[in-house]
């Protein structure tokens, strides 16, 4: 069992952003220094009867006791008209190699017939993550011949000597029903790199089985190495439903692995704890990220509404897996 105990709301969006122009605090994702750990994550704009979403940094004392600084600006603008993230970037997960520091973005695009499409970005670093640039105005990973659909939510480290990505893509869209409308379903997947820009296709398929059914949906994969073990949160929802009954909402899943290729899912494995009067994720957990700082091992994640209120902690206490 690895039990994680709830250290509540660590950040609001309406504590930095005070002019109440930009709402939600999404997909906060860590990198770790040795004197503080920066958080990315991505707030909404409103734009008409849609969001766009910018990424955004908060630095937190490394342990999490205190803000150091946030900044009020996007680390990087949308993309060009008719790009693939020309209408948002979420999520933007951010990874550190050779001392140069990346990231990958999902890019959003809107459509007629869906509402949206999806694909995976790389950009990149010179001033120590404060501010972004696109390596390429394309993505490096987006619909194909065997993944038709959306494309996204990557997750890239260096495990073994080859870059790993973790990431979701589309199965299906269902046609609108019972008055919601048109649905999409994704499943998680894996891709390996010996350059972060040209991605293999030998492991295309889905790699988590499914626990609610064929159209579960699985999102936000992240994977640490921990005491001897691949261990990997995502979060997971029905593909209707979802945004008016809790029951169907998302919630974490969690798998673990030897050799990062073959996944052992096992979702009463991971417990979080919460202590009384916590109820910022008592409706829904979504968007998690794991990660590891010192000897100890972390996840943060939003709660109610998608991230509204803001993302949250948690902390590993026992671990008996």
């Amino acid at each position: 069992m690895i039990k994680f105990v709830n250290r509540g709301l660590i950040f609001s969006v309406s504590s930095i952003h005070m002019g109440g122009q930009y709402s939600f605090a999404q997909s906060p994702q860590a990198l770790t220094h040795q004197s503080k750990i920066r958080v990315y994550y991505t707030s909404r704009l409103k734009d008409g009867e849609n969001y766009l979403s910018y990424p955004f940094y908060v630095d937190f004392s490394p342990d999490f006791e205190k803000i150091i600084t946030s900044n009020p600006s996007p680390v990087i603008g949308l993309g060009e008209l008719g790009t693939f993230d020309e209408h948002g970037i979420f999520p933007f997960s951010p990874m550190t190699y050779r001392d140069k520091l990346f990231a990958f973005t999902t890019g959003w695009s809107r459509r007629i017939s869906v509402p949206v499409e999806t694909a995976v970005g790389i950009v990149e670093s010179n001033d120590e993550g404060v501010n972004f640039v696109r390596r390429h105005l394309g993505p490096v990973k987006s619909a194909s011949l065997k993944e038709p659909f959306l494309v996204g939510d990557a997750f890239v480290r260096e495990f073994e000597g080859s870059f790993y990505m973790f990431y979701i893509y589309g199965t299906n869209w269902l046609d609108e029903m019972n008055g919601e409308p048109v649905a999409r379903v994704y499943k998680i997947g894996m891709s390996k790199s010996d350059d972060l820009t040209n991605w293999n296709s030998e492991n295309q398929g889905g790699i988590i089985p499914d626990r609610i059914g064929e159209f579960e949906c699985q999102a936000l994969p992240s994977v640490s190495f921990y005491k001897g073990l691949y261990h990997m949160v995502f979060c997971y929802r029905s593909h209707r439903g979802f945004r008016t009954k809790s029951n169907l909402g998302y919630r974490i899943g969690y798998a673990w692995s030897r050799d990062l290729e073959n996944w052992n899912r096992d979702d009463l494995q991971i417990e979080i704890l919460n202590p009384d009067g916590y109820t910022w994720d008592s409706q829904m957990q979504c968007y998690p990220s794991l990660f590891v700082s010192g000897d100890k091992m972390y996840l943060l994640y939003n709660g109610n509404k998608f991230g509204l209120e803001g993302f949250g902690l948690a902390e590993c206490v026992e671990y008996n897996p």
